[in-house]
């Protein structure tokens, strides 16, 4: 798995104090849980089987 991907589920951009924080995932109330999950629904994976990528993108 690439970095970047273990990246980004594993710190978020805390903005308030712009700094970079852990994913509390232990805490991670229902509805939070929810939003994430939301989220996950927009976006529609592409392949490309002859360059060997995967990407996730969002309908414009």
């Amino acid at each position: 798995m690439p970095a970047g991907a273990i990246r980004s589920l594993s710190l978020i951009d805390d903005r308030e104090v712009r700094a970079w924080r852990n994913v509390d995932y232990k805490n991670l109330g229902p509805e939070e849980l929810g939003s994430v999950y939301e989220g996950l629904l927009e976006l529609h994976p592409e392949i490309n089987m002859a360059a060997r990528t995967f990407t996730l993108t969002t309908a414009d």
